[in-house]
């Protein structure tokens, strides 16, 4: 097999397929459940009746401005898409259903992605099992105390992570090849940082024909001229500098943030009483390294080249993002997280043989073959438990910021009472973390709630 063909394998074409009923509603009953509980882990006033810092200062600037330029000024050093259209609808809608229309359409939106990664990695990733160990942590982050979940504005980096497996999609029907350009048009619209994957669409232009790949490109082209208008308004000029360009500030975050907390946590080991970060660090580690030796020796049929792209792309995108940043985040960690569990999971998770292959294979004795088969699937049972661990561990508490933050309803409740006050045009509401400001006018919060 030459080079071309064994690149060209990484982006099969995907099973013919017909839409059966059972399937769509599951995917559908998914969507709800995961995003409820996502809803459901949030401490405080909880996920409905709170509103992420961030969310409220691009809500407040939907309403003072028309779409048009809401859309097109930039936002540290680009245009947001999503959040900006999103956040423009929920503008429409009376001001009391802000945080709840916030927190469910970020809810909705990560478990969306979810379902979609579950369905355009099967080709790739054949066994149910390993594409749930990292479907489900993006629907439900295995860390607990974070800010990305259930709000608008972080919607991006699941946009970012499913952009990878959107360009690896290879489908046969126009529909799926259309979702396929939407999601990657949404994910560059939203954060250029999803132009990070290009390396893919350029290998898959050199290993597979044209025809195939258009509609991707065109997906990208269009998220690169958008923010190519965010260019010529300045966007770059938006962006404070911040960067640290060591190495070593990179890799080390990454430790802490991505390998620390993709199978172990601080929270499990807390309960044996190691909860310092660099026992997080070290056994964090060595949980990934001993699950993929574990994967390497056993699981011979594995999509070993996938699974080194899923590794590499994780380190290298952790140290852009972190590097040109300048700080550790969790939201900067979330893509390379679900793409080391990606990783771990392909190394785990035998590929299908094609026929001819499994006919040129030598016949084994029953016991021989049982045992075989039982053993390749000891790395992905280790992974779906740890995984599952780790999510059920971190489950409970949501965003800390919020679960110590103001209620939206109490806010609401104070504003008003304040633009009852003679002479009053303007209420500033607080949003969590406590510092965040939502000006609003007097005109919205007493006239009609709108």
């Amino acid at each position: 097999m030459t080079l071309r063909q064994r690149a060209g394998a990484l982006f099969p074409l995907d099973a013919e397929g017909r839409r059966v009923r059972w399937r769509i509603a599951l995917s559908i009953a998914f969507v709800l459940a995961a995003a409820a509980l996502s809803l459901a882990r949030q401490g405080g006033p909880g996920a409905l009746d709170s509103i992420w810092a961030e969310d409220g200062s691009h809500y407040q600037f939907t309403f003072n401005h028309g779409a048009i330029h809401t859309l097109f000024t930039p936002v540290n050093g680009y245009l947001l898409l999503v959040q900006r259209v999103v956040l423009s609808v929920i503008a429409l809608f009376p001001i009391a259903w802000a945080a709840a229309l916030m927190a469910i359409a970020g809810g909705l939106a990560s478990s969306a992605c979810a379902v979609l990664v579950f369905h355009a990695s099967a080709t790739l990733v054949p066994s149910r099992a390993a594409r749930l160990c990292f479907a489900v942590p993006m629907a439900i982050l295995p860390f607990g105390e974070s800010e990305v979940g259930n709000n608008v504005v972080n919607i991006q980096w699941y946009l970012i992570y499913t952009a990878f497996w959107m360009a690896l999609w290879n489908p046969r029907t126009r529909v799926r090849r259309a979702l396929a350009a939407a999601v990657l048009f949404a994910a560059v619209g939203s954060d250029p940082l999803a132009l990070a994957f290009l390396p893919l669409l350029a290998i898959r232009l050199w290993s597979r024909p044209l025809r195939e790949s258009r509609w991707q490109l065109g997906g990208v082209a269009a998220g690169v001229l958008f923010q190519g208008i965010g260019v010529l308004r300045g966007s770059l000029d938006s962006r404070p500098p911040m960067h640290d360009y060591s190495a070593a500030f990179a890799l080390h975050g990454y430790l802490r943030y991505v390998s620390g907390t993709t199978l172990v946590s601080s929270r499990e080991l807390a309960h044996i009483g190691l909860s310092g970060a660099l026992a997080v660090k070290l056994l964090g580690l060595l949980a990934v390294l001993t699950l993929a030796a574990a994967a390497l020796l056993v699981n011979r049929a594995a999509n070993r080249p996938l699974a080194a792209i899923c590794a590499a792309f994780s380190l290298g995108f952790f140290c852009l993002v972190t590097m040109q940043g300048g700080s550790y985040n969790d939201r900067y960690a979330v893509p390379p997280l679900l793409l080391l569990i990606t990783a771990l999971a392909v190394l785990s998770s035998p590929a299908r043989l094609s026929s001819q292959a499994e006919a040129s294979k030598p016949a084994e004795p029953p016991h021989d073959a049982r045992w075989t088969a039982a053993r390749a699937c000891l790395p992905l049972a280790a992974l779906c438990v740890l995984v599952g661990v780790n999510v059920a561990a971190n489950y409970s508490g949501g965003s800390q910021g919020r679960t110590i933050g103001p209620s939206w309803s109490s806010q609401l409740a104070a504003g008003r009472a304040a633009c009852r006050i003679p002479g009053t045009r303007n209420a500033h509401l607080q949003t969590a973390p406590v510092g965040w400001i939502v000006k609003v006018p007097c005109s919205r919060l007493l006239g009609g709630g709108r």
